[in-house]
């Protein structure tokens, strides 16, 4: 027991006058080998925006200020990149920035760029510094020892354009002008194009941009039938089912009595107008036939719209808006459709007619109805003009951002697509143009901004 406590006497001690070697103004400094950069963020970022002058004389420019803070920049630290996934608008001034760096262990941040000579230097950054970042920049940050650094890409992602912007390209499907009807259909990342001929219809394939003839059908009516189930096509004509899985070799099913036109799917299900109401399959080969809270009567007779939009607060559910026309008028139809497991199949409910609404969809002859930028987007063959809904058919406004080049071609009959990325195709009988366009902010990239992979 007494060597224990000797021996514990002698370590105190020794700590004793360890500690007493310091005074009360020493300050015990630790240096460290490693560091990184651990934040990232801009200060006030001036945009320079051009605007016609008020008599129409000429150009005028002005400023506006935004706050660089709220853009948040995401560090992958792996790869070593800097980056913000939300682009700053367009026309922001990238030449002159001022940022501010966060680093682990007090390291020291330097710029990594070219002098006079166009050779590579090194600057030791200040906050107070505007630095170019119209390109991308490397960046240093040195540990507080001095022996060790980490390089990062810094990288400021500028919009190039606006993201309101669109404008329609041509593509030409050859001999198409001599066909009528059609209708645009997509199988996986191939796009197809169904145009009625004399006794058949003829398909063509989008082939790294060019529209190619890939097939024909039996039927002058299979093209508007033409719809997506699965990695499978779908189409009717002549009293019988059709199922392919290249566009191109269609193979005859068994085919229920009531049928009489496919009108779209909903990627879960397709749907089929029956000589009852309508139907639904959700493997192609067996149908259900659908409960509507309405006549049968009032389901639309002809330019036969069938779009899903998928639901942003519930799993598996699809709002579903069924549109076309009728006696003159244009028919509504909507559905919440649920493909849970144990989820009801709700019915079809129309949209009556409201004396109180002022924004109605107008009747327009070979409608064409598309999911297209959070809303429904609608035209018609003997029209430039577009109508978009945001709330699934029941209200409409005019927009003219869509509006098509002048087409003569047949009033009554046009396809309207919108494909997997965002690109909308549009097509008029005895036309053999193609038109194609997407909305600039649609087609944006999605930066990265999960690493936990």
């Amino acid at each position: 027991m007494i060597k224990k406590l000797f021996s514990l006497l002698i370590i105190v001690a020794a700590m004793v006058s360890l500690t007493s070697c310091l005074s009360d103004t020493d300050v015990e400094v630790t240096y460290y080998d490693d560091t990184a950069i651990t934040a990232f963020s801009l200060g006030t970022i001036n945009c320079y925006n051009h605007t016609t002058k008020a008599d129409g004389t000429g150009d005028s420019i002005y400023v506006t200020k935004i706050a660089g803070s709220s853009y948040k920049f995401y560090i992958d630290q792996v790869n070593a990149l800097i980056y913000n996934p939300d682009s700053l608008p367009v026309n922001c001034d990238a030449k002159h920035v001022i940022c501010s760096f966060s680093t682990k262990n007090g390291g020291v941040v330097m710029l990594k760029l070219k002098d006079m000579w166009g050779r590579d230097s090194l600057g030791y950054y200040q906050s107070t510094d505007s630095i170019d970042l119209s390109t991308p920049i490397k960046v240093r940050v040195y540990s507080n020892r001095g022996n060790a650094f980490k390089e990062y890409v810094l990288k400021l992602n500028v919009h190039k354009q606006t993201g309101d912007e669109f404008a329609w390209g041509q593509a030409t499907a050859e001999g198409a002008d001599q066909l009528g009807a059609r209708r645009f259909a997509q199988l996986g990342n191939s796009m197809w194009l169904f145009c009625q001929a004399s006794d058949k219809t003829i398909g063509y394939q989008l082939v790294n941009g060019s529209w190619q003839k890939a097939s024909e059908l039996d039927g002058d009516d299979a093209y508007k039938s033409v719809a997506t189930l699965g990695n499978s096509l779908y189409t009717y004509s002549n009293g019988y089912l059709y199922q392919s899985a290249d566009g191109v070799n269609w193979s005859k099913m068994d085919t229920p009595n009531q049928i009489k036109q496919i009108i779209g799917g909903s990627g879960s299900r397709l749907y089929a107008l029956t000589t009852s109401g309508l139907a639904y399959t959700t493997d192609g080969q067996t149908w259900v036939n659908d409960a509507l809270d309405s006549n049968a009567d009032a389901l639309p007779e002809s330019d036969i719209n069938l779009v899903a939009m998928p639901s942003k607060v519930n799993a598996n559910t699809n709002n579903l808006t069924l549109i076309g026309n009728r006696n003159g008028k244009t028919v509504v139809w909507t559905k919440v459709e649920e493909n849970g497991e144990h989820a009801d199949n709700n019915a079809w409910a129309l949209l009556p007619e409201d004396s109180y609404n002022q924004k109605t969809l107008p009747c327009l002859e070979g409608l064409q109805v598309v999911v297209y930028d959070g809303g429904l987007l609608a035209t018609g063959s003997s029209t430039s003009l577009f109508y978009k809904s945001l709330d699934h058919g029941l209200t409409w406004s005019s927009v003219d951002l869509y509006a098509t080049p002048i087409i003569q071609a047949n009033p009554t009959a046009a396809a309207l697509f919108c494909d997997s990325n965002n690109i909308l195709y549009f097509s008029k009988a005895q036309l053999s143009t193609v038109l194609s366009g997407r909305l600039a902010r649609l087609g944006w990239k999605t930066e990265q901004t999960s690493f936990n992979k």
